[in-house]
Order: C-alpha cells, then sequence, then structure tokens
C-alpha cells in the first residue's frame, strides 16, 4: 500500500463516520472561534479552571490554534514557544528540562523529574516518549516543583497535554501535509482526522482520532551509501462522553500509538570521537544527518492507554475520579559501536505496565476559603526481557534480565484563603510514602532475577503563596514549593545500592499585567537542589549516582500584544544562573584532550562549579501572527523564531551545542463559505544543525541532529 493511499483511506474512514454521525448538517466557522493570545486564558495548574492571570504560579499555556500558527505538531517542539523549557533526549529517552531541572537517567525505570501528563493520566515511559499532537486542544507548561499538586517527580514542573473532549455540537476536521526535507529522503506525509458528534442529543457523545505519519529517513549511512529506514507511526484515540445530568460527567478513553522509529537511532559522532577511530576498515560518521553502521537500528513502540475520569458535582463542590492504565512495550536494537565494525549491538526488550488513581474534592467558595483535597495511588512494573549487550571491541556481553516494581500513596490538601478582594493566601501540601523494589540476574546468568532490594522514599512537599491585585490589570505574587523525586534501583547495572530521592526547594516572585489588548508575565526564582541523580556509562550499561547539590537561580518572561484585530506579536526569554554547586566524584568517560581533565583517566572527576546540562544562560523566542479577511476569504501569515546561546549536552563537558537560530514560517489561505485551508509552512528555515539527543558512552561521544530544513504543503478541511 502507497503512502498516499493509505493517507486518503484513513481520512475517507474518518469522513464517513463523520457522515453516519450527521456531522455534515452542521456547519460552524471554525476559524472565528480560533482564540488569541490576549483572550483570557483558563488553565488547570491548580486542578481546577482558573483564568492564567490569577495563578500565582508561572505557566506558559498554548491553544490549538497559537501551536498551529507556531508550526508546533509535536512535544519536543514545545522548546520554541516555552520560556525556560528544552525538551532533549539522551539517546532514544526523551527527558524534558524545565529552568535548568533534567533528568539523564535512561534505564528503563527512570522516570523524569520534570512530569507530563495526558489528559490527566501521568506518563511515566521515557522511551520514544517524543508525543504527537494530533487533537490537541491546549498544552500547559508549569514551571518549578509542583510537588503539593502533582506529587513525586515534579521538581522542576509539569507538561499538562490537554486533547480534546466529544462535543455535542458535531464537528469534523480532516488533514494532509507533505513536507520535503532533501538529503535523500521521500519527504514527510502526515495524515490526521478528528470527528466528534452526539450518539444521544445532550447525553452521550463520541469522538475519534486517527493519526498517520511517514516520515522518509534524511539521514544518510555513510558505510553503504544508503540511507537508514524510514520511520512509520499510527495513531488512534476514541473517547466517550455520559452526561446523564448536569451534575454528573465521565469521559472514557482509549488510545494506541505504534510507531517504529530509526532515525532517532541513528548516531553521528561528535567531532568524530568514537574508540575505533584509526581502525583500518571502520567508517566513522562526524556530520549532520549522517550515520555508519553495520545494522538498521529502530525502536517499535506498542502503546496503549486506558482512561475514565468522573465528575461529580454537588452543592458543596466537585468529587473527581481520575484512572488511568498504560500498556507499553518496545523492542528495541540499536548499533552499539556506532561505526560500520561488526557485531555490537543493543539488542533490548522493554515492558512497562502502569496504573494510576486520583480521588480529590474541589470545594466551592465556603466564604472566603476553598480547597481542593484528595488521594493518590499509582503502581508500575517494569524492565527488560532481556536487555542483549554485545560490544566486541571491549570485550564486553551480557544477557540482562531485570525489573523493578514501584508503588505510591499520597494525601494532599491545598486551601485557599481570599483575605480581602485583592489579597489571597495558598498553604498545602502533600505526604507521599513510595517503595521501589529491584530484581536483576546475575552476570550472564540464565537462573532468575535475584532480589537487589528496596528503596523507600516518605516526604512532605510543601507550598505557600501569596497574590495581591496591585490593580485590576496588574497581580504580585510570591510563591514557595518543594518537589521530589523518589529513589531508585538501577535494575540494568545491577546495583545493589539505590540512588537517594532529589529535593527541590523553590522560592518564586512574579508579576502579571493585563490590560486591553496587552498581556506581561515575569518571573523570578530561585532554587535549592539537593541529591541530583545522574547516570553514566561504564561497560555499555548507564550507572547511577548522586551529585551533591546545585543552585539555580534566573527571570523568564512572555508578553504578548494585539497590535491590531490582524496582527498579534509574541515574545518570551529566559536568563537562567544553573551551575553544581557540589559534584566532587562525577562518574564520566574522561579523555585526555577534555577542558577539565583532572590528570587521572579514572572515570572520576570534580565538577562542581561547572555549568549544568541542558541550561543555556540565554533563550529568545517570537511570535508573528498575522491574518486578514477579504471577500475571497482569509489569508494567515506566522513567523516564529527561536534562538538559544550554548548549551552543554552531557556531563562530559566537552560535548555542547553551539548557539543556534530556528525559524519556522507557514502561509495559509482559507476560502469563504468552504471550511478548506490551503497551506505552505517551512521548519526550521535556517537549517540549524541542533543536536537533539545526546548518549556519551566508551565507545563514542554519540549524537543525533534535529530535523534539517523542511518545506512543505498542507490542505485541512473542517466544519
Amino acid at each position: 500500500m502507497t503512502r498516499f493511499n493509505l493517507a486518503v483511506q484513513l481520512l475517507g474512514t474518518a469522513a464517513i463516520i463523520a457522515g453516519m454521525s450527521g456531522a455534515a448538517t452542521a456547519q460552524t466557522d471554525a476559524t472565528a472561534q480560533a482564540s488569541q493570545p490576549t483572550d483570557d486564558i483558563i488553565v488547570t495548574a491548580q486542578r481546577r479552571s482558573e483564568r492564567l492571570q490569577d495563578v500565582p504560579v508561572s505557566v506558559t499555556a498554548q491553544s490549538a490554534e497559537q501551536l498551529q500558527s507556531a508550526n508546533i505538531s509535536n512535544a519536543r517542539d514545545l522548546t520554541l514557544v516555552t520560556p525556560g523549557l528544552r525538551i532533549e533526549a539522551n539517546g532514544i529517552n526523551a527527558q524534558p528540562a524545565l529552568r535548568g531541572v533534567s533528568s539523564t537517567l535512561g534505564s528503563s525505570n527512570a522516570e523524569n523529574n520534570v512530569a507530563t501528563y495526558v489528559d490527566g493520566v501521568y506518563q511515566p515511559n521515557i522511551t520514544g516518549a517524543f508525543f504527537s499532537l494530533p487533537d490537541v486542544e491546549n498544552v500547559q507548561v508549569l514551571k518549578g516543583p509542583q510537588g503539593s499538586l502533582y506529587g513525586r517527580n515534579a521538581t522542576g514542573g509539569v507538561i499538562l497535554i490537554n486533547s480534546k473532549s466529544p462535543s455535542f455540537t458535531p464537528q469534523m476536521n480532516l488533514g494532509l501535509s507533505w513536507a520535503h526535507y532533501g538529503h535523500g529522503s521521500e519527504g514527510e506525509l502526515n495524515a490526521q482526522a478528528f470527528v466528534t458528534g452526539p450518539i444521544i442529543d445532550d447525553v452521550l457523545a463520541a469522538s475519534l482520532t486517527l493519526s498517520s505519519r511517514e516520515l522518509g529517513s534524511y539521514v544518510r549511512n555513510v558505510a553503504t551509501g544508503r540511507n537508514t529506514p524510514d520511520n512509520h507511526n499510527r495513531f488512534l484515540r476514541a473517547k466517550l462522553l455520559f452526561q446523564p445530568t448536569d451534575r454528573i460527567r465521565l469521559e472514557g478513553a482509549f488510545s494506541y500509538n505504534r510507531e517504529k522509529n530509526a532515525i532517532d537511532l541513528a548516531y553521528a559522532n561528535y567531532r568524530g570521537v568514537n574508540a575505533l577511530a584509526g581502525v583500518p576498515g571502520v567508517v566513522i560518521a562526524d556530520q549532520p544527518w549522517q550515520t555508519s553502521s553495520d545494522i538498521d537500528s529502530y525502536i517499535d513502540i506498542d502503546m496503549k492507554s486506558y482512561s475514565l475520569k468522573a465528575d461529580f458535582e454537588t452543592d458543596y463542590g466537585t468529587f473527581t475520579s481520575m484512572t488511568g492504565y498504560i500498556d507499553y512495550s518496545t523492542p528495541i536494537m540499536q548499533e552499539a559501536d556506532y561505526s560500520n565494525f561488526a557485531g555490537g549491538v543493543y539488542d533490548i526488550f522493554s515492558f512497562s505496565k502502569s496504573f494510576s488513581q486520583d480521588f480529590y474534592f474541589t470545594s466551592n467558595p465556603i466564604g472566603p476559603v476553598s480547597f481542593i483535597a484528595g488521594l493518590n495511588y499509582y503502581r508500575r512494573k517494569v524492565g527488560d526481557t532481556p536487555a542483549f549487550i554485545n560490544i566486541p571491541a571491549f570485550g564486553y556481553i551480557d544477557n540482562i534480565y531485570n525489573h523493578s516494581v514501584n508503588r505510591s500513596l499520597a494525601a494532599f490538601v491545598e486551601v485557599t484563603w481570599k483575605v480581602t478582594d485583592r489579597l489571597k493566601v495558598i498553604g498545602g501540601g502533600r505526604y507521599t510514602w513510595d517503595k521501589n523494589n529491584g530484581f536483576a540476574n546475575g552476570f550472564n546468568d540464565a537462573t532468575p532475577e535475584a532480589f537487589l532490594g528496596e528503596v523507600k522514599s516518605r516526604k512532605f512537599t510543601p507550598r505557600a503563596a501569596i497574590m495581591f491585585d496591585l490593580t485590576d490589570s496588574l497581580n504580585l505574587y510570591y510563591n514557595y514549593a518543594q518537589g521530589f523525586k523518589a529513589g531508585l534501583f538501577n535494575t540494568i547495572a545491577r546495583q545493589a545500592t539505590p540512588v537517594r530521592p532529589e529535593l527541590l526547594k523553590s522560592h518564586e516572585v512574579g508579576a502579571k499585567f493585563k490590560s486591553g489588548s496587552i498581556a506581561l508575565n515575569v518571573a523570578g526564582f530561585h532554587y535549592d537542589y539537593k541529591n541530583l541523580q545522574a547516570t553514566t556509562t561504564v561497560g555499555g550499561v548507564s550507572t547511577l549516582q548522586n551529585a551533591g547539590s546545585a543552585e539555580i537561580y534566573g527571570i523568564d518572561a512572555d508578553a504578548s500584544l494585539r497590535a491590531s484585530d490582524d496582527l498579534t506579536l509574541t515574545l518570551g526569554a529566559a536568563w537562567l544562573h544553573a551551575k553544581y554547586d557540589s559534584f566532587p566524584n562525577a562518574s564520566l568517560v574522561e579523555m585526555v584532550t577534555d577542558p577539565d581533565f583532572d590528570g587521572t583517566l579514572d572515570g572520576r572527576a570534580d565538577i562542581s562549579g561547572q555549568r549544568m546540562i541542558r541550561a543555556p544562560k540565554f533563550t529568545l523566542n517570537g511570535l508573528v501572527d498575522y491574518h486578514h479577511d477579504f471577500d475571497a476569504g482569509r489569508l494567515a501569515l506566522s513567523v516564529n523564531g527561536y534562538y538559544s546561546t550554548r548549551v552543554r549536552m552531557a556531563l562530559e563537558s566537552r560535548v555542547s551545542q553551539k548557539d543556534y537560530f530556528i525559524g519556522n514560517a507557514r502561509l495559509a489561505f482559507t476560502p469563504a463559505d468552504t471550511g478548506l485551508t490551503l497551506s505552505v509552512f517551512t521548519r526550521n528555515f535556517t537549517n540549524a544543525k541542533v543536536i537533539g539527543s545526546t548518549f556519551v558512552n566508551p565507545s563514542a561521544d554519540a549524537i543525533i541532529y534535529s530535523p534539517p530544513r523542511q518545506i512543505g504543503l498542507g490542505l485541512n478541511y473542517s466544519f
């Protein structure tokens, strides 16, 4: 089946479903419903719907329309529109960094310290977790520790991805796009469909999202003279909304994601650093969008998600139950020596099954007081069956069977006291009990997995905030919060000693201004960060350690101006000081040419006082969004850009990304009274060479570059 035929069948299926639901009889002007950045933005940062200006915490929120204007189609690109956020990767593991808080842990049981939630369900899996956004409603990035309301592993913040809910008003959106990359690629073909409508008027509604992505590889294998295999992705999400009364609302969802990805395992060697460099017959790739390998590396993700959210409204408030279950598995075949040298391979089968349950009550105001209180339970079993590692260059071969079982229980409460019409005070916290058991077999041992040990984490994470409305347009706030990341075993390395929990204490002051067509949000923050969990690779296997401490402080801001009915300008900036206060015994892959080489190749170095990874000193992003309605239809033009200073990409300071600028642009025309939109777009029109993934190990300083310049065409139909 050709790519084009597949896309047509997907869109045709959605159109038939829409016709069966009667959607074609209900025409709406989707363009008129598009939100503008200076409208009142509603966020759920405090687990209740509030205006962004009324929340005493730094939040960047993007609607579906804003993401489309900025050419954002997946979570990785949120970097371009969110001050302080970088979504990087350690190998194939997605690892967001928010205000310098990030993780380098790469084992299957590792979880990030910037938590991601999709439709209210916590997403623990990091392997290949670069979420696409085919039916996004909005994305909210909550900055700073969110330990009170979101709990464990929200040390640096939270990313909330919310997809569209079913509607009793029939709607449909079909999209088809193709982009040209060059570099021998056949291009990228995307097909997306969203349809929703009533099954029983005002009682039962459904929605269906279908998505297909075919990406022709733009990475050349210089050892074979051919491009690496292409990427293939299929996605489905089905939702059902049941609303029998005005006070009861149940929304169930099922999603299925299947992705075979080869491009995100096509490594180059940073500045040609490879242990086999100079060996006769060995070919090393050291240029952007090149690799060298004797095998076809790939990751094959199979992920099923189930969720049910139930809201029961009473005269006193709303009871909410949020249930989620994720069944995830992925075989991984990866080049282990990052060259055409025969035999080196990581052959891993990882699995994860996680269950989460939240119960909470959100009160209505009781005089000047309101509150939210609840319980959370979480369980995850995750492991590798097996992880086969063969690195002939080092004479290392191993077959590792391992898994861990994590259980967590938490209780939380947060109280808001409206002291006066202009002053409110917030206080609360969460107490978490967390237990993690580790199991692994012996070295090349076929016997059953043995018990490595148990690590328990018990922590109270408080929050206190005060917000004062200086005027009707200007709010000032102070927010104190704590966050922690639970301890764990590195089961793939058979480490019997766990890493200790991370702890971050945050002080933040900010101002939020909104008046007419102008909005401005500014925040200054200071973090005291202890027991950072870090990783390095020894003998082909990652090992975990705790750093001593780090100090982070900085300022980030975003502003928007609706200069006219047709023109909106958006600007964001972040300045960051982020250094390791104490990291005297960092485990590194050392080289004698390192800038900070200590004279001994013992795999240890003191990097105290050095800049933290994924923490650029300064970033700047901006968007110009213009549209105008003519008699013939609407013309829209948007241009956005992102600039970053140099970024340290690994604990090994020799691997860094130099300063760079990325630009995107989109020109679209919507003929009047048609529902059609035709567009031409470009991503990374500067063709910037940006490192998107880093995996420093004894074999090589392995890196993967983000995609090169793309130029494409799009066609959308909606009603």
